[in-house]
């Protein structure tokens, strides 16, 4: 079996040490990307809302806008016998016109996002037209005090432009509205879905790395536990025991191996002990018998001389 084929338990010690470690390293990089990237996810909603939200500001803007133009030229009609309309109420027209036409774009660019660029189709013509009916002909018509029925003529214009700018500024505010509620229930659920995905995975690395380390170190520590209870007992002197870890191919059959080679030459040892032993019994008992004979010879020698 290949090295590439085998299974992490077979891995050596130092091997199991290095797969535990890489895991880890692994499982929290994961998490780390995944935490990265729902973060980015978010912030990209976060910004998304931000944008509606923007444009909201500015549909309204326009729209207050548009209505204080109309009510400054209506009350500039009012008081058309001054002459002139006071500088204060000039501003506040040019103020809002200029606004109006500054922010035409946006406001258009709004209505194509918001799917709405049939409705706005006529907004710049409109803004344009109420502009110049205010700004210039207006003044022009105070500032010679014309007739009536010249002030209702321009009159019937601005309101009728007015209510057109209005009424289109109206609904791409309340689209906006609409579109932004959308967005940020959209945002809040992608916050609730990164915030539920970054838990699962933080758990599911954490059951991982943690049964994936007590696999290792369960199977480090059995082996070295059944090594060292075996070596208690070769050093108590018993010599029948099954020597574990035997034909392992990492550090701990190394130290099998050489247990049993200790094992091996405690039972050598006895067996030459034994084997002196035994020489050293086999001699005293030729030496005795030596004697004996030779005390025997003496006796008959003793007995045959009178």
């Amino acid at each position: 079996m290949s090295s590439a084929a085998r299974s992490p338990l077979s891995l050596t010690v130092a091997g199991k040490l290095r797969a535990t470690l890489v895991l880890t390293i692994a499982a929290f990089a994961v998490v780390g990307a995944i935490s990265f990237f729902s973060g980015k996810s978010v912030e990209a909603s976060m910004r998304e809302a931000e944008d509606v939200r923007s444009d909201l500001s500015i549909a309204g803007s326009m729209r207050l806008a548009n209505i204080e133009l109309v009510l400054a030229a209506m009350d500039s009609i009012i008081d058309r016998n001054e002459g002139r309309i006071n500088d204060e109420r000039m501003a506040l027209i040019k103020r809002n016109a200029d606004y109006l036409t500054t922010h035409l774009e946006a406001a258009e660019s709004l209505a194509a996002k918001l799917g709405m660029a049939a409705q706005a189709k006529t907004l710049g013509a409109d803004v344009a037209a109420m502009n110049e009916a205010i700004v210039i002909r207006l003044v022009q018509l105070i500032e010679r005090r014309a007739d009536i029925s010249a002030f209702s003529a321009i009159d019937d214009a601005i309101d009728d432009a007015g209510d057109r700018v209005t009424g289109v500024l109206a609904d791409l505010e309340a689209k906006a509205h609409e579109e932004l509620a959308q967005t940020l229930a959209a945002t809040e659920a992608n916050v609730g879905a990164s915030f539920y995905l970054q838990l699962g995975t933080t758990l599911l690395a954490v059951t991982l790395v943690g049964l994936f380390t007590f696999l290792m170190s369960r199977s480090i520590s059995r082996p070295i536990h059944a090594m060292t209870a075996a070596m208690r007992r070769l050093a108590a002197g018993e010599k029948d025991i099954a020597v574990p870890a035997i034909g392992r191919r990492d550090e701990l059959g190394e130290m099998a191996t050489a247990v049993q080679v200790f094992k091996d030459q405690a039972i050598e040892r006895d067996a030459l002990e034994k084997a002196a032993a035994a020489a050293r019994v086999s001699e005293a008992d030729a030496k005795q018998r030596q004697a004996d004979l030779e005390h025997a010879k003496a006796e008959d020698l003793r007995a045959f001389m009178g």
